[in-house]
């Protein structure tokens, strides 16, 4: 009777996971797919907090993150550098070049990836980094987005001295192109990519120069959230 009895009990446990697997894709799916403007402000922050708490909570995350296991082979990986809680590793995937945010092994390593994916994952702006999903593994989590080329601001402003360091911080530029293109700045950067975020009702929490990427025309773009 006991094994009869967890035997139920396990495949409710796998019937309730199933169903709020379909109501978590179905939600992200219609946060996705509708235009800012077709939902208030304030119902799409209480769907974002809906959906980051089933993800952090029950450890769920929208099917439509989920990446290939193939995409990140650590042989064909080259390590970048590491924080506190991850490490960075550059590959190439066939023309396009991405940053793989790999998770060093905690008890919270799966808990933290998914809530920073699921942030990222919302997010659509562009002066902050997209996401490209989610590569998980028995024991490994980690985050795929494009590779910023120029580096983080530090390192950009390190090999490039004369810089305009104020329409770096300030600027996007519309069309890429050499250094002297700065006059051509139109919208605010990193500047306009803050604000973004505290619409969103998102709190940077790490503003500093190693947390903005340099895009290819000289924009800055935020992550590490």
């Amino acid at each position: 009777m006991p094994g009869l009895l967890n035997a139920l009990c396990s495949r409710n446990a796998n019937r309730l996971e199933a169903n709020l697997q379909l109501q978590l894709d179905d939600l992200y799916a219609l946060l996705k797919c509708s235009a800012s403007n077709d939902i208030h402000p304030a119902v799409l922050k209480r769907y974002r907090a809906q959906i980051l708490s089933i993800s952090t909570r029950l450890l769920l995350i929208p099917s439509q993150l989920v990446l290939d296991g193939h995409f990140f082979q650590n042989q064909n990986a080259m390590y970048i550098g590491s924080g506190g809680s991850a490490s960075v590793f550059y590959q190439r995937q066939g023309s396009s070049e991405i940053a793989v945010k790999a998770f060093l092994p905690s008890q919270d390593a799966q808990k933290m990836c998914f809530k920073e994916a699921v942030i990222m994952a919302l997010l659509q702006h562009r002066n902050i980094l997209p996401l490209l999903g989610v590569i998980g593994a028995p024991n490994s989590f980690a985050l795929a987005t494009p590779y910023m080329r120029n580096g983080n601001l530090m390192t950009f402003l390190l090999r490039n001295p004369g810089a305009n360091r104020l329409e770096l911080v300030s600027f996007f530029l519309n069309n890429p192109g050499a250094m002297n293109d700065y006059p051509t700045a139109k919208a605010l950067g990193i500047a306009n990519g803050l604000s973004y975020l505290k619409s969103c009702g998102v709190c940077h929490g790490d503003i500093k120069a190693v947390s903005y990427y340099v895009g290819f025309s000289f924009r800055g773009d935020t992550n590490d959230g």
